[in-house]
């Protein structure tokens, strides 16, 4: 999710919302991923990651 600022407002800085989202995670209970295979895993075996990104780039332009 983007970080909005609000009109009027300085900019928050990048620290800021680094503490920001580092909170938010701690609040979640979420983690780093400490093993790749283990999320590779999850990706559909016939999925062909060069269509995802020709597909996104199609979309884009």
């Amino acid at each position: 999710m983007a970080h909005a600022e609000k009109p009027g407002n300085p900019p928050t800085p990048p620290d800021e919302r680094a503490r920001s989202i580092a909170g938010l995670a701690a609040q979640q209970g979420v983690t780093p991923v400490q093993d790749l295979d283990a999320v590779s895993a999850l990706w559909p075996v016939d999925d062909d990651p060069d269509e995802l990104d020709a597909f996104l780039a199609k979309r884009e332009s």
